[in-house]
C-alpha cells in the first residue's frame, strides 16, 4: 500500500514460477545419473520407477499451477495432444501408470553388460556378453571404445498395457527415431518437459 492509501499489486503475485514443477525434473535427472552410473539393476529399476514418477509429477504440478490463468488454457491443450500422441511421451506416461497401478514390469537388463574388470594396473575395461547357458564373452574395448564411456547394465523398457490398451516401447519421439534404451528414452522426456516449461513461461508473462 502507497501512502495515498492505493494498493500495489506485486508482480510477483500473476508470475508463472513453474517452481515445483522444475524440482520434479531436476530430481528425475538425479535419477538419471545414478541409473547411468549404477552396477546393479535393482538400483537402475528403483530409479527408472522414480524418473517415471517425477516427469509425470512435473506435468500435474504445472497443470496445478496454471489451471487458474485463462491463457493457459491454449498451451495446455497443445502439450496435452503431445503427451497422448507422441508414442515417447505416452509410453512414459503409462509406463508409469502400469508400474503405480499394476504389476506389470516396464524395464529389463538385456543380457549385456559394460563392467570394469578389476586386476593389476587398475583392470581392464572389458564388455561382458551373456550368450546363454551361463556363457559370457568377454570383449576387451580399444581407447575409442573406453572414452566417455559409463558402466552400467543395458536395459530395455517393455511393453505396457493400460485399461485395454497397449503401448509398445517408443521408437520415435516428435519425429526422430529413438533406440530402445532406457538412458536415452529418460534423458529425451526430461528435455521435452524442460523445454516445455520454458515455453510455457514465456507465453505466459
Amino acid at each position: 500500500m502507497t501512502g495515498t492509501g492505493v494498493v500495489v499489486r506485486s508482480n510477483l503475485i500473476d508470475a508463472v514460477m513453474l517452481t515445483q514443477a522444475r524440482r520434479e525434473l531436476d530430481v528425475a535427472h538425479s535419477a538419471l545419473e545414478k541409473m547411468a552410473g549404477a552396477h546393479d539393476y535393482n538400483e537402475i529399476e528403483l530409479q527408472w520407477e522414480n524418473l517415471l514418477s517425477r516427469v509425470e509429477r512435473c506435468w500435474e504440478k504445472t497443470v496445478l499451477e496454471l489451471t487458474p490463468k485463462p491463457k493457459f488454457g491454449g498451451i495446455r491443450s497443445k502439450y496435452e495432444g503431445l503427451r497422448k500422441t507422441d508414442p515417447l511421451l505416452a509410453y512414459l506416461k503409462q509406463a508409469r501408470n502400469a508400474n503405480e497401478h499394476s504389476l506389470q514390469i516396464v524395464l529389463r537388463a538385456d543380457g549385456s553388460r559394460i563392467a570394469k574388470l578389476e586386476g593389476e594396473g587398475g583392470g581392464e575395461l572389458v564388455q561382458i556378453l551373456h550368450i546363454g547357458n551361463n556363457v559370457f564373452r568377454i570383449i576387451p574395448l580399444n581407447d575409442a571404445a573406453r572414452k566417455g564411456l559409463k558402466f552400467y547394465p543395458r536395459c530395455k523398457v517393455l511393453q505396457v498395457e493400460n485399461r485395454g490398451a497397449k503401448f509398445p516401447e517408443p521408437k520415435t519421439h516428435l519425429g526422430q527415431n529413438v533406440p530402445n534404451d532406457f538412458l536415452i528414452i529418460g534423458e529425451l522426456g526430461i528435455e521435452f518437459y524442460r523445454k516445455a516449461l520454458d515455453d510455457i513461461q514465456a507465453n505466459l508473462k
